[in-house]
């Protein structure tokens, strides 16, 4: 008869404090892509709002959150350097995302 070793088994109940789940909750692959290239976007920002920032872009589960994120990661890149300086970000975002029409860009 054959006779496992208990200890080199994992229980099958969680010990007491253990997390369920850990990671991202069933996030795409290319979500994620996406949220670390909305983070390189702030490079250089503020470390205080751009943490804030980086929250708010860490807690998106689609896509289309990321894309109302956008005039955040604007302003912010705008009031540190300029409006052509986010306009070069918000553009290398904008194709991250399937656009039918054409981009439009933002108001000075």
């Amino acid at each position: 008869m054959y006779v496992r070793d208990v200890g080199a088994t994992l229980p099958l109940w969680k010990d007491h404090g253990q997390r369920l789940v850990t990671g991202l909750a069933a996030v795409s692959p290319r979500l994620v892509q996406m949220i670390a290239a909305f983070e390189r976007a702030l490079r250089g920002t503020p470390r205080p709002a751009a943490l804030l920032l980086c929250a708010r872009i860490r807690a998106v589960r689609h896509k289309h959150d990321l894309w109302h994120l956008r005039a955040d990661v604007y302003a912010l890149v705008r009031q540190t350097y300029d409006r052509w300086e986010a306009q070069l970000r918000i553009d290398e975002l904008d194709d991250l995302f399937d656009l039918s029409h054409p981009r439009v860009p933002f108001a000075a």
